[in-house]
């Protein structure tokens, strides 16, 4: 609020351009106010005495204008913090129009968009590995209960490989002998030769990597249980 000293009306007619009323107030008060649309300005005295900040005058008393702001929004003043506020609080804020808000807005949805888009496609990509996956498991799971339907004349043991042939009715049965050891002519149709697992699941020899030390014999159980050369080194 803006306090103006004045000491006769014509000086403040000048000085504010043009007189729009003269009247009184509350508490006997004379109010001035001017044809201005940013500002109303009210002259206030009481019994002769000026009332406003500064001295009292018993002669020619001084009139006081007070210039109030036009309020630029409504409702009640922002409570909470700074950063949060709806309209700057510093003279040196930036103005913002509603042009630049719809920009931003318009900015904002355009980055959310992009964001998302982007982190549902690596969702919906580990989706599609994980449909993979899981179609991967089914068929090997339907394979090795395929393979232990087979007929078998004797007791199996995991670790051990051991060769499927299937006879002319299409039946499949297991033999302990391979193709190298029929010479090269079995009896009967060569299907493969599977390694039976642990958890009982089949392992093609040819998924079986070339010059791996066997898990299941006996110097690999001794390595794994005894300490490597480094470790008593160190």
């Amino acid at each position: 609020m803006e306090i103006v000293r004045f000491h006769h009306l014509p000086g403040l007619c000048q000085r504010r351009g043009g007189l729009d009323g003269v009247g009184e107030g509350r508490h006997g008060q004379r109010q001035a106010r001017f044809a201005r649309h940013d500002a109303t300005i009210v002259i206030l005295a009481q019994n002769g005495l000026a009332v406003g900040r500064g001295p009292l005058y018993r002669r020619r008393p001084p009139l006081y204008a007070v210039r109030v702001a036009e309020k630029k929004h409504s409702g009640d003043n922002h409570a909470g913090a700074a950063r949060s506020t709806p309209y700057g609080l510093s003279t040196i804020a930036p103005t913002m129009s509603l042009v630049d808000v719809a920009k931003e807005i318009e900015e904002a949805d355009k980055l959310i968009g992009v964001a998302t888009s982007s982190r549902l496609r690596v969702i919906a990509d580990q989706i599609r590995h994980l449909q993979a996956e899981a179609q991967t498991i089914l068929d090997d799971a339907r394979r090795d209960l395929d393979l232990h339907r087979a007929s078998c004349g004797f007791s199996r043991t995991p670790g051990q490989t051991y060769h499927l042939y299937r006879r002319g009715a299409g039946e499949l049965y297991w033999s302990i002998l391979s193709v190298e050891d029929w010479n090269g002519s079995p009896p009967h149709a060569y299907v493969g030769s599977y390694r039976l697992e642990p958890d009982q699941s089949w392992t093609a020899q040819e998924e079986i990597e070339v010059g791996k030390e066997d898990p299941f014999a006996g110097e690999a159980i001794v390595a794994a249980l005894l300490p490597h050369r480094d470790d008593e080194r160190r």
